[in-house]
């Protein structure tokens, strides 16, 4: 098979399983290897491709770099997107509430701009305990101990939001 024709089909299948492949599990991963693997196909694997790819083009140097970088500032961003998208519709198809405590709260200040309130939840499903991922309290409403709605997937409960904050 022609390299050139290999490494094509090498991207695009990269790109079909980032944007429709990857299962649930690995996509609202909170930790281990699997949270990792759309940040290595996106910013590791891709790159090293399309790399690749251009030097059979003769493409190399300073250009190869640029060329082969420039992708990751375009899926990067459309990656985020699209799992929002999917994020949003499968809590609004077959999302589920249940009631969470505020577990977790601090001040965030990130540098060269103004510092914020987050925290996180615990919430129980199928006796198993889940929590959420930082969200912002904009207005400093909430307090550790209080109780607030969750709205789940019942088929991956670390897709989550905070109902109040959302």
């Amino acid at each position: 098979m022609n390299k050139k024709l290999l490494f094509f089909i090498l991207l695009a299948t990269s790109l079909l399983v980032l944007f429709g492949g990857l299962s649930d599990e690995i996509l609202y991963a909170k930790s281990g290897i699997k949270k990792w693997i759309p940040f290595l196909m996106i910013f590791l694997l891709m790159p090293i491709i399309l790399s690749r790819l251009l030097k059979l083009y003769y493409i190399n140097g300073k250009a190869n770099l640029a060329y082969s970088l420039a992708p990751v500032i375009l899926i990067g961003p459309l990656f985020g997107l699209w799992m929002s998208h999917l994020s949003e519709r499968e809590l609004t198809k077959n999302g589920l509430e249940t009631k969470g405590i505020v577990s977790e709260k601090w001040w965030h200040k990130p540098r060269k701009r103004s510092g914020e309130w987050l925290l996180k939840c615990d919430f129980v499903v199928d006796g198993k305990i889940y929590r959420t991922f930082s969200i912002e309290d904009e207005y400093n409403s909430y307090k550790i101990g209080d109780t607030l709605t969750i709205l789940y997937s019942p088929r991956h409960p670390d897709n989550n939001t905070i109902v109040e904050l959302d």
